[in-house]
């Protein structure tokens, strides 16, 4: 952070307040933020999303009130909510929604499919079983050492539980965030909110009894009076067989839609005609498909315990997990609330080669294909960086690749995961930058506001660099809602 004598800040909403060594004290109002300021007992600190000030002397013992970060998992995105404990009433202070996108399940899948193809070709050995290379029963490994070291691994009371890596990329992405919130605002509590998963539907039963009882359960649902009806006869006596619309000897299959309930009298009365024969026409109801919702819920439900795993070291005593999803639903929800998008930036992309492997056979004619290892390999061309000149002079950017260093000087650099503002045919952008061209354009992606529970983005190109102004370098970018 820099620190400014006077700053245009916009002071509607909390004003987070920081001491003279940067410990974060409890928000104040605006009024008193402008009292404070224009006494000359404090004065603001620079920051691209939030208002902060900053007070000249150091607060040894601090009155704390406690505030609370209510935390709320959705598919691509997640939901912070602050509230602080008044005299009177809870006061909620932010509304952050978490962007949670990434392209780790792409990337995943492409890795699975490498190795896919990697074994197809048997370039690896015989297929080994949760790592191990060889028969347990056998005498002679059931007394080494790696079989002693082995069991006593297996006999731990409380082993680290294993969570994919989108799991862990999520849980990580929500604790830079909070970790970013926190350098600002003194959160004492946190509560994560796990709605509790929902029953899977059965699937399509295979059994003869288990379809019976599917098809009741489903059919009965269908009426009013949850009472089940012969589809011929619509009488409501006498048990209900299995039958189908188009009969097995004609070709019918026990396909969900071929199926439906009919009393014994009428399935005899059928015999080996279709219903159409015999003049009825049946509509079907939808066969149990595969619920996604409940894929969902695991999925955020595992989010939460490695999200909780990570967090009990620095909340012991005040971290709960919650069952309920409006648990904040008592505090003041005034709509003066300031909304803001968080942003957890990733990592710059450091890969210079191709994933695919070409034979030791293959030509180089340029230095584009170069030998690694056992393998030839393709240059990748990834531009990082962008340096800009300090005065008009230079009309031309230079661009930096992966393999390039930057030593300094009398430029700018504009990096991808910037916050950048710029202008675009006379209007003002404010986004973040995820691409640099060759030719020295720059794509700067703005957000578009909760849709479907998610945050979508637009993506423009801008090729005036003179206008650009560089915002922010954290790691965790916050972008206000300005509606």
């Amino acid at each position: 952070m820099v620190l400014c004598d006077r700053q245009e800040a916009n002071m509607s909403g909390p004003i987070l307040v920081l001491d003279a060594e940067g410990t974060p004290l409890m928000p104040m109002a605006p009024a008193l933020a402008r009292k404070l300021t224009q006494r000359g007992k404090a004065r603001f600190v620079s920051h691209h999303a939030f208002t902060v000030l900053q007070l000249p002397h150091t607060v040894a013992c601090p009155a704390l009130r406690p505030i609370t970060a209510f935390i709320t998992q959705r598919p691509a995105a997640a939901e912070i909510i602050l509230i602080a404990d008044g005299a009177r009433r809870s006061h909620r202070l932010l509304h952050i929604i978490v962007d949670l996108h990434t392209d780790m399940v792409r990337r995943l899948r492409r890795r699975a499919g490498h190795r896919r193809r990697r074994r197809a070709r048997q370039r690896y050995h015989a297929d080994r079983r949760q790592g191990i290379p060889f028969k347990r029963r056998s005498p002679a490994i059931a007394r080494s050492v790696w079989r002693k070291a082995h069991a006593r691994r297996q006999a731990l009371p409380h082993r680290k539980p294993i969570f994919s890596p989108l799991i862990r990329w999520r849980a990580a992405a929500l604790m830079r965030v909070l970790q970013a919130l926190m350098r600002l605002i003194p959160i004492s509590h946190i509560t994560l909110c796990d709605a509790p998963i929902a029953e899977r539907p059965a699937k399509l039963a295979r059994t003869h009894a288990a379809r019976r009882t599917q098809l009741e359960m489903a059919y009965a649902a269908e009426e009013a009076d949850h009472r089940l009806r012969c589809h011929y006869c619509g009488t409501t006596r006498g048990p209900l067989q299995i039958e189908h619309i188009t009969p097995q000897s004609r070709g019918g299959t026990d396909a969900w839609q071929n199926l439906v309930l009919a009393c014994a009298a009428c399935n005899q009365r059928k015999g080996g005609r279709t219903a159409a024969e015999m003049g009825h026409t049946i509509q079907t109801i939808r066969a149990p498909a595969a619920n996604r919702t409940h894929r969902t819920q695991i999925h955020q439900h595992l989010t939460v315990r490695e999200l909780a795993r990570q967090l009990r070291p620095l909340f012991p005593a005040t971290l709960r997990i919650s069952s309920s999803l409006r648990v904040f639903s008592d505090a003041d929800t005034d709509a003066l609330t300031a909304r803001y998008i968080a942003v957890p930036v990733a990592r710059s992309r450091k890969q210079t080669f191709s994933s695919r492997n070409y034979p030791l056979s293959t030509p180089m004619p340029s230095r584009q294909f170069v030998r690694h290892k056992q393998t030839i390999k393709r240059r990748m061309r990834v531009n990082t960086a962008l340096l800009l000149p300090h005065t008009a002079s230079r009309t031309r950017a230079e661009v930096l690749q992966a393999a390039h260093a930057h030593h300094g000087g009398q430029q700018r650099r504009v990096s991808i995961g910037m916050l950048c503002r710029a202008t675009r045919n006379g209007e003002e952008l404010r986004g973040i930058v995820s691409a640099i061209h060759s030719t020295g354009r720059l794509t700067v992606k703005l957000p578009v506001w909760e849709r479907q529970g998610a945050i979508s983005w637009n993506r423009t190109t801008i090729t005036s660099l003179q206008s650009l102004q560089i915002l922010s370098r954290e790691r965790v970018l916050f972008l206000r809602d300005d509606r």
